[in-house]
Formats: structure tokens, C-alpha cells, sequence
């Protein structure tokens, strides 16, 4: 059985297994956003490095990067982009003290706190107070950035799971192949698509695959963004 490597992380959490166009489907960022975090930046301070790590090659990022950048696309619907904070981001991941610290449980539970005690220019300063506030003593992120951020599942510190916008599909690394499966049955969402297509009333498919009726339909509803990751990863098995 693999082992925790050093930076804490099963090797199924870091293994490279997604594209960037298969990574902003499942968080719902453009695909040239997504790309644009994967890269360095110069500015003032100077070149930085990419707020999202990936690798060279069709499959570029991990898991663990996926989560990173689901945490970002958190401040982008708050209306902040994460190239404005990137050096409170920066300063964050400094405090925390661990690799991919955006995916770590301490992200969540002080991140807020972090983030609004960096200084930075005002422009910086003025996105941070849109991400998070000061409420009866407490730093805390603003409901639409915990709202995310509370779709995020750990174990211990570790982010081990993606809930994603489709209500009951989830992401769990090494759980099919890193694609989208129903959190009740730990059955692929696409599989569950081929049979509705093939003829299967919704009423059979919850008899056959133990997945709640609202669940299935959620699915059915978003079948056009549903197809197109299903046909992406045919493809991609078939290489």
C-alpha cells in the first residue's frame, strides 16, 4: 500500500490526472482563467511563481492542485481576482507552513484571519475586506467564499474530497479514476448518464445504483456540461 509522501499527501492526491480544460469544467472557471493561474507572473515585486501548480503535458494537474484552484475560484465569485491578492496569497501559504496550503484544513478554520492581516498596497487591501470581514471580533470569510469553502471535505488537515456545484457529485482521488462520481454510491456520474440515455427511467436508476432521485435529476438537468466531460473522458481513456 502507497504511503503518505513528505508534504503529507497520499501519492493519489498529487498524481497529475486532470487537463486544464477537464479542471475548469469541474470548478466552473474558464479554461483561460485556469490556465492563467498556472502561470508565473511579473510585476513590481518582481517575477512570482503560479498561484495554482502544474505540470508540462496533457494531464497537468493533481488533485491536490484541483482543490487549490477550486479555493481560488471562491474569491472569483466573490468578485476579487486572485491575481490582485496573489501576494497575500503568497503571505498565507508563508503563515501556514505547508505544501498547498490552500488545500489545507488551517485554510479554512484561519485563512480568513491570514488573509486580512496581510498589508499590501490598497488595491490589495481592498479585494482581501471583499473576501472577508471583521464580525463580532472574529475575522471570517464572507458567505459566498465559505459557502465554497465548506464544500471542501477533510481528513485531518488534508482536503480529501470535492463536492462539486451538481448537488451529490463529488471528487474523491483514486476513486474512478478522479472523475466525478455520486457521494452515496461512489458510482461514476457518467455512468449513470449512459444508462439514463440508453432508456432507464429515473425510478430504475435509483433502484439499481442506490443514488437519490434529486441527485440523478440534478445530473440530468445539467446533461449539456455533463456530456462534454463524459465525452472528454472517453477520449482521454482511449489514448
Amino acid at each position: 500500500m502507497a504511503q503518505p509522501s513528505d508534504n503529507g499527501f497520499h501519492p493519489k492526491m498529487t498524481r497529475h490526472t486532470y487537463s486544464i480544460a477537464e479542471a475548469a469544467r469541474l470548478i466552473s472557471v474558464p479554461r483561460t482563467t485556469l490556465h492563467g493561474w498556472t502561470q508565473p507572473r511579473n510585476d513590481a515585486g518582481g517575477e512570482r511563481g503560479p498561484l495554482i501548480e502544474r505540470v508540462p503535458g496533457q494531464r497537468a494537474l493533481s488533485f491536490v492542485s484541483l482543490a487549490e484552484a477550486f479555493v481560488l475560484s471562491a474569491a472569483r465569485a466573490a468578485g476579487v481576482s486572485p491575481q490582485i491578492i496573489r501576494p497575500a496569497v503568497e503571505n498565507l501559504r508563508e503563515e501556514i507552513g505547508v505544501e498547498y496550503a490552500l488545500a489545507s484544513r488551517r485554510m479554512f478554520t484561519d485563512g480568513a484571519e491570514l488573509l486580512y492581516e496581510y498589508g499590501g498596497d490598497s488595491r490589495i487591501r481592498e479585494a482581501v475586506g471583499r473576501l472577508a470581514a471583521v464580525r463580532n471580533g472574529r475575522c471570517e470569510f464572507r458567505p459566498v467564499v465559505a459557502g465554497f469553502l465548506r464544500r471542501l471535505i477533510y481528513d485531518g488537515d488534508r482536503v480529501s474530497k470535492i463536492r462539486l456545484e451538481t448537488p451529490g457529485a463529488v471528487i474523491i482521488p483514486g476513486v474512478g479514476s478522479g472523475r466525478p462520481v455520486f457521494e452515496t454510491a461512489s458510482c461514476l456520474v457518467e455512468v449513470v448518464l449512459y444508462h439514463y440515455d440508453g432508456g432507464d427511467a429515473v425510478e430504475q436508476l435509483v433502484e439499481d445504483f442506490r443514488v437519490p432521485a434529486e441527485h440523478i435529476q440534478a445530473v440530468i438537468e445539467q446533461r449539456p456540461a455533463w456530456a462534454e466531460m463524459s465525452d472528454r473522458a472517453k477520449v482521454r481513456k482511449a489514448a
